[in-house]
């Protein structure tokens, strides 16, 4: 039997022969897919998990369309080899080339409402977009999946964002659709988040993350250990505790980089590119930190921003109501945005 056909029928023993023999467990077939992508599309999980064990590349991508074992796994549902790839360190926001889908864009096209759940856990970008600019909730909203809309949505996904091309929002998207429900439940977090800004607490809400402990007291080293070895971890935090996922951990490394550019630029009083960095720590951060807003607050304070500022401040002070540091700077805004 070929060894591509052994996959797809989850012939364990005939990989483990092939492997005792000095196979290539990254080959490709005539279809340009690897065995790990063969046995991901065809639901084959004890195949799956011997060719990751084995050290197959989870990030491989066919030759054609630049679909991965993750894409491929995604968009049939097939959940339990989703988690195996996602714990084997695949490349979470890695697009296929023909229409630039990410695996969270391809599990909302196929309504697949519990791996998109999984995904955005994960860490995936909710607002990745795909070649001509749609994002996942523009997806969801146009085919009617309700289910998926209030996930991305209590995911921070934007609601506002505009397709390139014809300049469709995910709102216009539900009304050509035909999808009166999906219309009412745009409509409702469109108006949260306009009146949303002058409210910390909604605020807060809007900015909902993966993980309830902030990464950003956690050593690097210890980050970069998850990410190293593709093995998550149970990290606790006073009464809170998180499995931080290897695609988590590499996250919250890359938002400490912003953070650690943006302080430095602050200090020699480049107030709005430190803003910018400040900014994308937060985006990036799969966890809520009140010293980014703080900080965030702080620079916009200098460029005499104070609404935006207050705002910021407001929600550093939600997030860690006994931050003495942030109620001292909250305040000092707050006297600042009375005199403007």
């Amino acid at each position: 039997m070929n060894i591509f056909e052994s996959a797809k029928q989850n012939d364990v023993k005939a990989i483990m022969l092939y492997m005792d023999n000095g196979g290539d467990i990254n080959a490709k077939n005539d279809l340009y897919l690897t065995l790990l992508m063969v046995a991901s599309l065809n639901g084959c999980y004890d195949a799956a998990k011997l060719l990751v064990d084995a050290g197959a590349d989870p990030d491989a991508q066919s030759d054609d369309d630049g679909a991965t074992a993750l894409m491929e796994a995604t968009g049939r549902g097939f959940i339990e080899i989703v988690r195996l790839l996602i714990e084997a360190h695949a490349n979470i926001d890695l697009k296929e080339k023909l229409n630039g889908f990410s695996a969270l864009l391809g599990a909302t096209v196929t309504g697949q409402r519990d791996i998109v759940r999984f995904l955005i856990e994960s860490g995936a970008d909710v607002n990745s977009r795909a070649n001509q600019g749609g994002t996942a909730l523009m997806i969801a909203s146009a085919r009617g999946y309700d289910d998926i809309v209030r996930l991305l949505i209590d995911a921070n996904a934007d609601v506002n964002a505009k397709e390139e091309q014809a300049g469709w929002t995910a709102l216009v998207g539900a009304e050509q659709g035909g999808h009166p429900r999906t219309v009412e439940i745009l409509r409702e977090a469109m108006a949260r988040a306009e009146k949303g800004d002058s409210t910390p607490e909604d605020n807060t809400a809007r900015r909902t993350k993966p993980l309830k402990i902030n990464l950003g007291d956690v050593q690097e080293v210890t980050l970069e250990s998850i990410v190293e070895n593709r093995t998550s971890m149970i990290i606790i935090q006073e009464s809170k505790s998180d499995l931080v996922t290897p695609n988590l951990a590499r996250q919250a490394i890359e938002a400490k980089q912003h953070e650690q550019r943006a302080d430095s630029l602050a200090q020699s009083r480049e107030f709005k590119e430190a803003a910018e960095e400040y900014k994308r720590a937060i985006e990036i951060a799969p966890y809520e930190d009140e010293i980014l807003y703080m900080s965030l607050g702080g620079v916009l304070s200098e460029l005499r921003e104070f609404t935006e500022s207050l705002e910021d401040l407001e929600i550093a002070s939600a997030i860690n109501p006994l931050n003495e540091d942030v109620a001292r700077n909250l305040g000092i805004c707050r006297m600042n945005a009375g005199k403007t």
